[in-house]
C-alpha cells in the first residue's frame, strides 16, 4: 500500500532512527502516496493513493517517531488501537467491505502505523493476502477521487460528520430579515422565551429549546419572510403570547390527524409561526384528514 514514495527514501537505519522519515510530522495534506482524511486521537488517517481495494487507508502514529508497539507507553498504544477501531469502523460503514485486513509492517518505511484495508469478493486476490508473487495491482486516484472518497470517510468517522458545523448548531438553521430586527427579537424572546440579546454588529442568534434562528437586518438584502414550525410543551399559552405582543391569529388551536396539537400565527412582520406539541390528547377542535385545513 505504501511501496510508492514520492522520493527517494534514506537508508532504513536513518529512517528507524527518525532522520528523514516521511511520516513523521508535519506532513503534507496530499503527496503522491498519501491524502489526508482527518486527526484522530493519537494519530491521523490518510487515503492512500493505490485504490485497488476502494478505501484503502492508513493510520499513522503522530505524537513522536516509533517504529512499534513496544516503543509506546501502554496507554498511548490503546489509544493507537481505538483509533485503529475507529478508521476500521468508518471504512466498514462508508464502503460495505466483506472483509477488512490490519497490517502493522513498517517494513519500507519503520514509523509506527496501521494499514487498513478492505477486501471485496470481486477482488482479484480475495481468499489470499493482497502481497503475493504476482504483479503488483495498481491503481491511483487522482486528488478529485480521493477527496470524494475521503468525504465519504469523514461522514462515518464519529465527530468528524459535524466537524464543519459549529458546536450546538444542527445543519440547518432558519434566519429572518426584517426591516426592524430589535422588535423582533422582542417579540421571539416574549411568546417563546427565548434566549440571546439583539447583536447590531451582526446576525443575532437567538435559542428556542435545542435549537437556533438567526435574525438579520435589511442592510444590504430585502426583507425576507419565514414559515417556521415550533415544538414547545404547551400551545395555548405561547398562542396568547403572541397575540399579545401583536400577532393576528391564523389558526386556532387544534388537533391535527397525524397527532400534534397545533395553532398558527402571523407575527406583524409577516412571519408565519406554527405553534405544535406532540402526541397531544387534548379536547378539542380536530383537523379533518381529507380536505378539512387549507393551511396543512
Amino acid at each position: 500500500m505504501l511501496k510508492e514514495h514520492g522520493g527517494a527514501l534514506a537508508p532504513w537505519n536513518e529512517l528507524a532512527a527518525g532522520r528523514g522519515c516521511p511520516f513523521c510530522t508535519p506532513r503534507p495534506d496530499a503527496s503522491d502516496y498519501l491524502y489526508f482524511i482527518c486527526k484522530l486521537s493519537v494519530s491521523s488517517l490518510y487515503l492512500a493513493r493505490k485504490q485497488a481495494y476502494r478505501g484503502t487507508c492508513a493510520i499513522i502514529y503522530d505524537p513522536s517517531h516509533a517504529t512499534r508497539p513496544s516503543e509506546l507507553a501502554p496507554d498511548q498504544w490503546q489509544h493507537f488501537c481505538a483509533d485503529a477501531w475507529t478508521a476500521e469502523s468508518a471504512v466498514s460503514r462508508a464502503f460495505g467491505p466483506d472483509h477488512v485486513n490490519l497490517a502493522c509492517l513498517g517494513n519500507t518505511v519503520p514509523h509506527l502505523h496501521m494499514g487498513i484495508i478492505p477486501r471485496y469478493r470481486s477482488d482479484p486476490r480475495w481468499g489470499r493476502p493482497i502481497w503475493t508473487s504476482e504483479d503488483e495491482i495498481s491503481i491511483s486516484a487522482s486528488d478529485a477521487e480521493c477527496e470524494d472518497l475521503a468525504r465519504q470517510l469523514r461522514a462515518c468517522v464519529p465527530g468528524e460528520e459535524t466537524a464543519h458545523i459549529p458546536p450546538g448548531w444542527h445543519t440547518v438553521t432558519p434566519r429572518i430579515v426584517v426591516t426592524d430586527p430589535p422588535a423582533l427579537v422582542t417579540f421571539v424572546q416574549a411568546v417563546f422565551h427565548a434566549t440571546g440579546e439583539f447583536d447590531p454588529q451582526k446576525p443575532t442568534v437567538l435559542s428556542i429549546g435545542d435549537s437556533k434562528l438567526m435574525v438579520s437586518g435589511t442592510v444590504g438584502r430585502a426583507s425576507r419572510e419565514a414559515f417556521l414550525y415550533v415544538y414547545v410543551p404547551e400551545i395555548e399559552p405561547v398562542y396568547r403570547r403572541a397575540l399579545q405582543h401583536g400577532a393576528k391569529s391564523i389558526e386556532g388551536p387544534l388537533t391535527t390527524p397525524y397527532g400534534d396539537r397545533r395553532c398558527m400565527v402571523e407575527d406583524p412582520w409577516g412571519n408565519w409561526w406554527q405553534i405544535a406539541t406532540y402526541g397531544a390528547s387534548v379536547a378539542g377542535p380536530r383537523m379533518h384528514a381529507q380536505g378539512g385545513d387549507e393551511h396543512e
